[in-house]
């Protein structure tokens, strides 16, 4: 980015909104995002509010694995659970690899969208964001918003972010068990 600093400071009033969804995933990160959007207009209609499928940042490998999912959880679910699980295992790998699958194109979006405030609504786009976000020193504030009400994936887990929304006390806890500072966590229901 030409200039890290020109629009991505921390303000007092928010006036862009970047969501990072997913709309091949479930929908159900589609339909958080659309619930937000809906509500934000209602409260203050000047709010501008970009929404990103993260996974159309990345390249083929990503675009793959978003078009692999409902397949996969419908026809194969062990496979999906094992991928699930080395998901978990292995999150800054995978935290590594997304990172390195968007950053080019992530960066176009906030040169472009230039965000008060960042809400990532899909556990593959929180550290994997954070991550670039750190490397390039912006400091766009950042949220994760969590989407599942239990079995969290540890993806969604990652104290660099100022706040974690959580749908469930089992989401709560199990971001707790995960190490992010209760401070950090807000219940949401």
């Amino acid at each position: 980015m030409s200039d890290n600093n020109d629009c991505h400071t921390e303000k007092q009033h928010i006036g862009s909104v970047l969501f990072l969804s997913a709309n091949d995933t479930g929908h159900g990160h589609k339909s958080i995002v659309d619930a937000l959007q809906q509500q934000i207009t209602k409260l203050d209609p000047d709010i501008r509010i970009s929404v990103v499928d993260g996974f159309t940042l990345g390249k083929k490998m990503l675009h793959m694995a978003s078009s692999l999912y409902n397949p996969l959880v419908a026809n194969m679910p062990t496979l999906w659970g094992l991928c699930y699980r080395m998901g978990n295992r292995f999150t800054k790998y995978v935290n590594a690899f997304v990172s390195k699958s968007i950053r080019s194109k992530l960066l176009s979006c906030l040169e472009n969208a230039c965000p008060d405030v960042i809400v990532s609504v899909h556990g593959i786009f929180v550290g994997s964001v954070l991550n670039i976000l750190e490397e390039e020193q912006l400091k766009i504030p950042f949220i994760t918003l969590i989407a599942d009400l239990d079995n969290v994936s540890a993806l969604w887990a990652d104290d660099r972010a100022k706040y974690t929304l959580c749908p469930s006390m089992e989401s709560k806890r199990t971001m707790r068990s995960l190490g992010i500072p209760e401070e950090k966590l807000k219940l949401v229901g």
